[in-house]
């Protein structure tokens, strides 16, 4: 029998024989299978270099893009989607000679999408074009414990409209706990990851389970 136990960030598994028996011609008991443990490692929220960051956007975007220098505080990593694997936000300028592969939606292993922009249901729209000149945000979630740097991690979002400055990443339970400390009722969608806000503080980006959008807060 085949039993199985989750305890602190381990996987133990028992294997049991289905009976113990003796016999005249060997007389000793049947041993019990050893418990195997198979260790999980942690998540790796290290904070992303340049060097990691470049070589991911490479392996999910395929050469189309890179990084821009100019915003370099906005290079950040967390659990955006919610499924406890590390995630990158990157800032990125397209390269403008690969704009046809960035764009061309038949072929690319990405989603390009306007955050600010809230999608009717069972209505077409337009695909989001990137321009030479964009202020973009490149999205990589990741794979397991090693996150966006796993070789396998290459669900990857790009989305327009960046912001100018910095960044900071928050947990969702922070601004319920930030609300309920002031007395504040938000009027909130359903939250499932970290949060990234703005240089202003009064919204936030969030994944919204297909798509990444703006949240504003009422100040």
């Amino acid at each position: 029998m085949l039993t199985t136990a989750v305890a602190a960030g381990a996987v133990l598994i028992t294997l049991q024989g289905s009976s113990a028996r003796r016999s005249a011609v060997d007389p000793e008991p049947v041993l019990a299978t050893p418990v195997a443990t198979i260790a999980q490692a942690p998540p790796d929220f290290r904070p992303p270099t340049r060097t990691d960051a470049a070589d991911a956007l490479v392996r999910a975007f395929s050469g189309t893009l890179q990084l821009d220098a100019t915003r370099a505080e906005a290079l950040v990593a967390g659990d955006f989607n919610g499924d406890q694997s590390p995630d990158l936000i990157a800032p990125v300028r397209p390269i403008e000679a690969r704009l046809d592969d960035l764009n061309d939606t038949l072929t690319a292993n990405w989603l390009v999408q306007d955050p600010a922009i809230t999608p009717v249901p069972r209505t077409p729209r337009d695909p989001v074009v990137v321009a030479k000149h964009d202020r973009l945000l490149a999205v990589v979630h990741g794979y397991g414990p090693s996150g966006w740097r796993a070789r396998a991690a290459r669900q990857a979002y790009l989305l327009t409209g960046g912001p100018d400055g910095s960044i900071e990443v928050r947990t969702w339970q922070s601004l319920v706990a930030q609300a309920a400390h002031a007395q504040r009722r938000l009027e909130l969608p359903q939250l499932r990851g970290d949060l990234v806000y703005d240089g202003t503080g009064q919204r936030f980006l969030y994944f919204a389970g297909f798509r990444y959008a703006w949240q504003t807060i009422a100040p």
